[in-house]
């Protein structure tokens, strides 16, 4: 089954969804595209017809069949438009800039047109660098335009790609340190998606070449993404000392960077650490219930606890309920469940509660303390993606950070023993994704 989550709406992912702004959705864009050539199609062949049958009455007028030709041609010509390259205008690289930017922003709804602008932003970018005065300054915005348009269109067409290839070489062989770090971490990036099958050393290397880049060139978004991806490789890969170790060590960095945006994010990888180093240890849990009780966690030793952390707008939480619930009755008072909920408004979480007939205890945040991603206990463990399911056996200690669907069963069968049989109610399946609401930011 493919893992679905719900992320965190954070500037933090703005770096590494660049090339989705570029990227429609393919079935969309094509029924759009085929819709415009049948409209173009369908109405030259109208006026071709009314051509053909003016053509014999004597009253109809020679301007009126040349009116509508004309009309045929111009909407021939502006489908033409649509697909011819966009023109790079001359200018300074400010100007050029915004002519990049403002490209990318009125990309179009189709295939081509979405390719179109992408080849001209790579294209602006390239007459921006070529500039006889350019600066340093302007230079890496322009790269930070044309990369990842550039990686979007190396994805369909294959020239794309090797363009790709001899700019990242270029930036290598480039004399300035500032452009060499481009391909510096285009490399990293792709060490990072290898990294959960490497051999322990080659893992600790990556990790000190991350660090050192964060020496080197301080901390920003692009790195931290890199970093967290890492973790997660390593945490995957059950490097769990390592994948904290990085954790916190980023986090010193981030405290330490000048970008106010870093230090800020300082304290969400401090809580990815803590929430990586869990396995095998004790989980702290406190706050108010929603119904304005204090929570005691203490009350649920002697019993295997999955803490599930949710949101009524996330799709995936809300399909992996029917499964919770048939555990419940499965094994009784010996597993309970308590959930951690992210919707900004308890009125939210309190409607989801009714139509699903959710009866497990939920602790909620408050407008003081932060709701949804900044709720205090989402904050302390750095969740940033959810369902995040966490399993506690009943001596208090976490046995997994991804209690969800078949695991979920596997290990409190490993736990509790087989699953006493109940009689499942019979329920529609659904595989329909629910995109974040409003809620979830």
């Amino acid at each position: 089954m493919k893992a679905i989550h719900c992320f965190v709406s954070n500037p933090i992912y703005q770096e590494n969804s660049m090339v989705r702004v570029f990227t429609p959705t393919p079935a969309l864009a094509w029924r759009r595209l085929i819709s415009r050539v049948i409209c173009v199609v369908m109405m030259m062949g109208f006026c071709i017809a009314i051509s053909s049958a003016r053509a014999e009455s004597p009253a109809d007028s020679d301007a009126e069949v040349a009116a509508a030709a004309d009309e045929t041609e111009e909407k021939a010509e502006e489908e033409t438009d649509e697909n011819a390259p966009i023109e790079i205008p001359d200018g300074t690289a400010e100007e050029l800039l915004e002519f990049a930017s403002e490209t990318m922003r009125n990309r179009g709804r189709t295939r081509e047109s979405v390719i179109r602008s992408a080849r001209a932003v790579v294209d602006a970018g390239t007459k921006i660098r070529s500039l006889d005065d350019v600066t340093l300054e302007m230079e890496l915005k322009a790269i930070g335009l044309q990369m990842p348009a550039l990686k979007f269109l190396a994805r369909v067409d294959q020239d794309a790609a090797k363009e790709l290839k001899e700019l990242i070489e270029s930036f290598a062989d480039d004399d300035r340190p500032e452009i060499q770090n481009f391909a510096r971490m285009e490399k990293l990036a792709t060490e990072v998606r290898a990294a959960r099958a490497m051999e322990q050393d080659e893992q600790q290397k990556l990790v000190d070449q991350v660090l050192q880049i964060a020496d080197e060139s301080g901390m920003n978004a692009e790195l931290y993404s890199l970093a967290s991806q890492l973790a997660g490789a390593l945490g995957a890969a059950e490097q769990t000392e390592m994948a904290v170790s990085l954790y916190n060590n980023i986090a010193d960095r981030m405290e330490q960077s000048d970008d106010e945006r870093m230090k800020e994010m300082a304290s969400r990888a401090r809580g990815s650490a803590r929430r990586i180093g869990l396995l095998g240890n004790e989980m702290e849990l406190n706050g108010t219930t929603a119904e304005g009780e204090p929570f005691d966690w203490s009350e649920y030793r002697g019993r295997v606890v999955l803490v599930d952390f949710w949101a009524s707008w996330c799709g995936p939480c809300r399909g992996e309920i029917p499964n919770m619930k048939r555990n419940l009755a499965a094994y009784g008072d010996e597993f309970a469940i308590v959930g951690i909920n992210m919707d900004r408004t308890i009125k939210a979480m309190e409607e989801c509660i009714e139509k699903e007939e959710i009866a497990w205890v939920n602790l909620v945040g408050d407008e003081e303390n932060g709701t949804g991603w900044n709720h205090p206990i989402a904050r302390y463990y750095g969740v940033s993606g959810i369902p995040t399911a966490i399993l506690v056996d009943r001596d208090g200690k976490v046995v997994s950070l991804s209690a969800r669907g078949s695991r979920l069963d596997k290990s409190l069968e490993e736990l509790l023993g087989p699953p006493k049989k109940v009689e499942e109610p019979e329920e529609d399946e659904t595989t329909e994704e629910t995109e974040p609401s409003d809620d979830a930011e």
